[in-house]
């Protein structure tokens, strides 16, 4: 696995319907307040990877982040014409956790969403390293 100082040197990944932070943002907000809340917790944060990928009105995505040597994951999904509103809520992770569930899970699989991210995320965490 990567080191923290490794990860934080490595830019940012954006799949899918996401282009940057300001988007990523945007679609898990609910007005501009929580756009401004959601803006402040990322402070300092290095985003790893962020995807967002949708198909036939539902969607999934899930974002990966490190922010002062801690781990944090959000995942949200909707269907019909909802969308991630609301679903900002970060959950500390380890990369061992994360690798455990790339390889034995469904995690960035494409069983887990349209838009696979399994590859990306695997190298981002430096899984594949010595």
């Amino acid at each position: 696995m990567k080191t923290i100082a490794a990860i934080r040197k490595t830019p940012s990944i954006y799949l899918s319907c996401w282009t940057g932070k300001e988007d990523m943002i945007c679609d898990f907000a609910n007005d501009k307040r929580e756009v401004m809340l959601i803006a402040q917790e990322l402070l300092g944060a290095h985003i790893i990877l962020a995807t967002y990928g949708f198909e036939d009105y539902s969607g999934s995505a899930f974002v990966l982040y490190e922010k002062a040597g801690v781990f944090y994951e959000v995942t949200g999904g909707h269907c019909s014409c909802y969308g991630l509103e609301g679903q900002w809520k970060p959950e500390a992770t380890t990369l061992n956790a994360i690798a455990h569930r790339i390889v034995k899970g469904s995690l960035g699989h494409a069983d887990y969403e349209t838009s696979p991210f399994a590859e990306e995320l695997a190298n981002a965490i430096g899984m594949l390293e010595d």
